[in-house]
């Protein structure tokens, strides 16, 4: 019988929480450790999702920065600090933001 918490359920779970919108790197790793998978096989599937493509952190960043600024206009200091929540690096984020305009952000 397979482990419960081998590489493949890692992948599974992975890949469903994928399916529903893009993650961080630090979502998918809190999200496998929650679940109770070892530190080595979170590592291993963080390791194949990048390999596959499927995970991303500057695309992320990105897309969520910019879906932010289109569909649910926000400050700068607050999408910087989803961004930092979601795990994205401080001048990852940083420079993603420094071109909104809060008062542009206040009139809509």
């Amino acid at each position: 019988m397979a482990p419960r918490h081998g590489i493949e359920q890692a992948m599974e779970r992975s890949y469903r929480l994928l399916q529903h919108r893009m993650r961080s790197t630090a979502e998918i790793r809190r999200s496998l450790q929650a679940a109770g998978f070892p530190t080595r096989v979170v590592e291993e599937a963080i390791s194949r999702l990048l390999q596959q493509g499927l995970l991303d952190d500057d695309a992320f960043a990105r897309s969520w920065s910019e879906s932010r600024q289109a569909f649910r206009p926000r400050s700068r200091r607050l999408i910087r600090k989803e961004l930092r929540d979601k795990g994205i690096a401080p001048e990852l984020a940083d420079r993603l933001t420094e071109g909104i305009d809060d008062d542009v952000v206040a009139l809509e």
